[in-house]
């Protein structure tokens, strides 16, 4: 007597039916398919005869939990599962599903990028080609630095600080994190979505720390300053975190702005630093709940105890009843032009981003660094 075998598996139990949805690539959470045999052309189920061997919903995701079966959970309390709705594939601007798993570590040191400037839109170069992931921009994928035919922008090889063979050496660039100004490469985390309101839903609770080394070169007859932000997700504007880079004769001052009833108090998050010295940078962000308030920055410089500045830019949007904006790129800009071409750069490199679904909490630890504190009344520049 011959025997029949049956066999089961991920996106096959529809093999050889074309309306039924197997080569599409298959997650954790499972695509609509069909039974794999059936009698007579009839699946009898229960006394139902059914006619129709393939799913009808073969575009949507159906969460499987171990307990509790499809699209729902049982007790949360005994897998950690949580009560979820079938939901569409590929993801749109109103589809609604599980967000990108995280955490994510975005990180570049510059090894792999030619000598020269980042974006130079005379010989259409705009480091490093390839992807949303990979490309510089002015603030939108494939757009160049507003101004890069002046801008003093260069990547070196030097020894850098965090052990590669390249730098990128900033003297003067154009821009306050608006369109043109030097972007770094998106996040995977923030590509994965269609538009910024379902980003700044998403943000909301999650951690992002930032790294990266500078080493500033002594100044000349003029003075120069640094700034480093985030960039938004629309690519026009500063938010986020700022640190702020100031050559002074006795060294680097490195300070961040906070807001406070109208004013911008600047403060200090290390002694002045030497010149010529490589110095790591960790920027520790949470955006705890909805109300910017709440959010929470740590600057911590060369390993040292973080200092913790409130970031101006989304307290004075919503002192200013303005829209609210979030992102998890850099933004860069050196506005020296009055001291063009006279004023020092600076050397940075291995730069890294990473992203947490859950924050991690930053140690405060005994420090006798005092931090100075200087008001302003203008928005800082």
């Amino acid at each position: 007597m011959s025997k029949s075998r049956i066999s089961f598996s991920a996106g096959s139990s529809a093999r050889g039916n074309s309306r039924a949805n197997t080569t599409q690539v298959q997650f954790n959470d499972k695509i609509t398919g069909k039974v794999n045999q059936h009698i007579g052309g009839l699946v009898s189920v229960r006394g139902i005869t059914n006619r129709r061997t393939y799913g009808t919903n073969q575009n949507m995701i159906f969460p499987m939990n171990r307990i509790g079966g499809i699209g729902r959970s049982f007790r949360t309390s005994q897998d950690g599962s949580v009560s979820f709705e079938p939901y569409s594939w590929p993801l749109t601007s109103t589809s609604e599903g599980p967000p990108p798993l995280l955490p994510e570590t975005i990180s570049f040191d510059f090894n792999q990028y030619n000598d020269g400037p980042i974006s130079n839109q005379n010989t259409s170069v705009l480091q490093l080609a390839g992807s949303k992931t990979t490309q510089w921009s002015g603030g939108t994928y494939g757009s160049y630095f507003t101004n890069d035919s002046t801008n003093i922008e260069d990547i070196l090889s030097v020894s850098s600080c965090s052990g590669g063979s390249k730098a990128w050496r900033l003297q003067h660039v154009y821009g306050n994190g608006s369109v043109g100004t030097p972007y770094s490469p998106y996040t995977n985390y923030e590509t994965t979505f269609a538009d910024e309101t379902s980003f700044k839903s998403a943000i909301i609770g999650k951690q992002q720390i930032t790294t990266f080394y500078i080493k500033a070169e002594p100044p000349t007859s003029s003075l120069g300053t640094f700034h480093v932000y985030n960039g938004n997700y629309a690519g026009n504007d500063r938010t986020g975190f700022n640190l702020n880079i100031e050559q002074q004769a006795g060294g680097i001052r490195l300070f961040s702005y906070g807001y406070n009833n109208g004013a911008f108090p600047a403060t200090d998050i290390s002694p002045l630093l030497p010149y010529d010295t490589c110095h790591k940078i960790v920027v520790n962000t949470i955006y705890t709940d909805a109300d910017p308030d709440n959010d929470k920055f740590f600057y911590s410089v060369n390993n040292s105890s973080p200092v913790e500045v409130r970031s101006w830019i989304n307290v004075w949007r919503k002192a200013n009843n303005l829209p609210l904006s979030y992102g998890t790129r850099l933004v860069f800009y050196a506005p020296n032009a009055s001291a063009n071409p006279v004023t020092s750069g600076i050397l940075i490199d291995g730069i890294k981003i990473n992203i947490n679904e859950t924050p991690i909490p930053v140690s405060l630890t005994f420090s006798l660094f005092n931090p100075t504190v200087t008001n302003t009344t203008s928005i800082p520049v």
